[in-house]
């Protein structure tokens, strides 16, 4: 059985098995996520889930960095408590290239180490691009 980090740094999925057009997203993704990002400016959003799937936290921030996906620190601790046991982290890419960057990879595998050190599950991570989004659960990558 391989855990997140080795999925994440071993895949060889297709970019194709990620990618949900808009007009089938679930009703997370088109009616919670989808409406806070912009076509003009990078945003990132983690979303903390119960264990009944019930959103109990979101946190939101503009990207600070151009080169990879930042995930400021202040996010983390403002998402995390005691009943949080799933995570959802999404953000855009206001360029309209769904697929993950190098770096959205980097930070997807040390989220899910992280998040797996504390008992919590990373769910998804999603990248939104107008015609629709990126999953890495759905592409195997989780």
């Amino acid at each position: 059985m391989s855990t997140p980090a080795s999925a994440i740094a071993n895949s060889a999925s297709p970019k194709s098995l990620g990618f949900i057009e808009r007009d089938q997203e679930n009703s997370i993704a088109h009616d919670l996520i989808r409406p806070y990002f912009q076509d003009d400016h990078e945003l990132f959003l983690l979303l903390a889930f119960d264990a009944m799937g019930r959103l109990v936290r979101m946190q939101q921030a503009n990207s600070q960095s151009r080169l990879h996906c930042i995930i400021p620190l202040s996010l983390w601790r403002n998402i995390l408590g005691n009943e949080v046991r799933s995570v959802v982290m999404a953000h855009n890419h206001p360029s309209g290239i769904a697929w993950p960057s190098g770096g959205d990879r980097q930070t997807t595998l040390r989220a899910a180490i992280m998040l797996d050190l504390l008992g919590i599950r990373l769910g998804d991570h999603l990248i939104f691009v107008k015609n629709g989004h990126y999953s890495f659960q759905r592409a195997g990558l989780l």
